[in-house]
């Protein structure tokens, strides 16, 4: 049971992350992240299960909106050495939650 409630590519991400990786196929870049920073994303953190959907759950009950992306290889050559060292060979697994208030 407590695996249908993680977070897969596809479950509970926004529109936005929908289009992008679907219909745009980009990459997760400084540039990507200045577009999505534009549009009044914030980034909060990269992790992966069963942290991702507990984070995900706190984020929308507090009201703000979440929108994943796959942890790139462009963005871990953006990382320091001290970062990276926990991302290397099991980078594939981890998300990148933004955040932004609910316009709702």
């Amino acid at each position: 049971m407590a695996k249908e409630n993680k977070i897969n590519k596809t479950s509970r991400s926004t529109k936005i992350t929908k289009k992008s990786n679907k219909e745009n196929n980009v990459k997760l870049s400084k540039d990507f992240i200045k577009k999505l920073s534009a549009l009044g994303w914030v980034r909060k953190t990269i992790t992966d299960e069963p942290r991702l959907t507990e984070l995900v759950e706190l984020y929308e009950s507090i009201g703000f909106e979440v929108h994943l992306e796959p942890l790139s290889s462009e963005l871990l050559k953006l990382m320091g050495e001290e970062c990276k060292a926990c991302y290397i060979g099991n980078w594939e697994r981890y998300k990148v939650i933004f955040t932004r208030k609910n316009k709702n």
